[in-house]
């Protein structure tokens, strides 16, 4: 990797991220959101409970072609380790101080090489990073799926160890089942002390859920939870489930890795991330789509502006010609990236959904996404469905009468 030394760290921190796939604006939001003054600790609670050994995994096997990515087949483990070890490396390079939790301990029962139970990197401070990645990588190493998952106790004392900082961490959650008791069991008991360990612990932390299941009980369950009022939740399948439904709300994004890796991060804690939090939910608004497409570093200059947002959410025309302009804003990036004699995916990424490189944004999708007009049909829609469901119902109100 050629980094030049005479950029700043930050800057230099900035390349390496693009190298990886973040457009320059992403990559350079994503360093000042994860600095210690804006967020002072990410903490994972990793699942290593026996049932991570079960074979429905995903993870992603990339080729020397970029627009060549598969999907392999594995365990939940592999799944998740390939995960947590990304997040590893990604917060020795920001030196944003990390905490990974094993959710059991390492057994000598299961026939485990002894290891920590929790493996932090830039919590001693920035010098000792090298040394926090090197004991991270060795001992996370020996980690094998044994036991059951005990998640309330853990919410429980971490929620006790953040009395003493001020602000808010993210607190990731990375798992592939229902709380258990001690002894490996679930029950409504547990799902209650589970909920109120989560509602005292969300005083103090983003609570990120990061599922590795395909089980249909244990998304539900999750789901359900994120549903409700007093919970705010980012809840996260695989990448490629992920990015299926943000497809079926914003099919103008191309779903790219690295925005899946900051939902992972948390990042949506943030103001300027809000957005991440709702792709998968429902269709943004323009004024959304406008503020997404500025931190991806695609919105034309100006285009922040309130005389020239007020017209793009108001008027069909402005906002076609509004695409155009960002059609035109990523191609010239893309090109003045690939100038430069490596192949940067941020404005090309690969798209899971279909199965290729393509551009970030999708222009004609996203003038259909965002048209008034559009959402007019959609309105005149509902209507139509209430209008009908009020006249079966008078219609079934005068039958009974007759």
């Amino acid at each position: 990797m050629n980094i030049s030394s005479d950029l700043s760290l930050d800057d230099r921190r900035i390349q390496i991220l693009v190298q990886q796939g973040y457009t320059p604006n992403l990559a350079k939001n994503v360093v000042l959101a994860r600095s210690q003054e804006n967020l002072p600790l990410t903490i994972w609670i990793v699942d290593n409970s026996s049932s991570m050994n079960t074979n429905d995994g995903r993870k992603l096997l990339p080729t020397d072609r970029p627009d060549d990515v598969r999907v392999k087949s594995c365990t939940r483990w592999e799944e998740l380790k390939e995960t947590v070890i990304y997040h590893a490396q990604m917060a020795a390079l920001l030196r944003a101080p990390t905490k990974f939790i094993l959710l059991n301990p390492c057994s000598e029962f299961a026939m485990q090489e002894p290891c920590p139970r929790e493996l932090s990197i830039a919590e001693r401070g920035s010098e000792w990073v090298e040394d926090d990645i090197e004991d991270f990588t060795e001992n996370f190493s020996k980690v094998q799926p044994h036991g059951g998952t005990p998640l309330v106790d853990h919410l429980q004392r971490i929620f006790q160890s953040l009395q003493h900082i001020e602000g808010k961490i993210v607190l990731v959650v990375a798992t592939d089942g229902k709380p258990t008791d001690s002894f490996g069991y679930t029950s409504p008991q547990v799902d209650r002390d589970f909920e109120n360990a989560l509602r005292r612990v969300q005083s103090k932390a983003f609570v990120v859920i990061r599922l590795c299941t395909n089980d249909d009980n244990v998304l539900k369950y999750y789901q359900q939870l994120d549903e409700k009022e007093e919970f705010n939740l980012e809840v996260l399948d695989d990448y490629t489930d992920e990015a299926r439904e943000v497809h079926s709300y914003n099919p103008w994004l191309s779903y790219s890795l690295s925005l899946h890796r900051c939902r992972e991060m948390g990042m949506s804690c943030h103001g300027m991330f809000r957005f991440l939090d709702w792709l998968d939910e429902r269709s943004l608004s323009r004024e959304e789509i406008v503020h997404a497409l500025t931190v991806l570093g695609v919105a034309p200059e100006g285009s922040s502006e309130n005389g020239v947002k007020s017209a793009l959410f108001y008027e069909d025309e402005e906002w076609r010609s509004f695409c155009t302009l960002v059609d035109q804003q990523q191609r010239s990036s893309h090109e003045e990236l690939q100038e430069k004699g490596v192949h940067f995916q941020g404005f090309y990424p690969w798209n899971p959904i279909h199965k290729r490189t393509t551009f970030l944004i999708d222009v004609l999708s996203l003038k259909r996404h965002g048209t008034r007009t559009a959402l007019l049909f959609l309105a005149s829609g509902l209507w139509a469905i209430l209008l009908v469901a009020i006249v079966a119902m008078l219609v079934t109100l005068l039958w009974g009468k007759c």
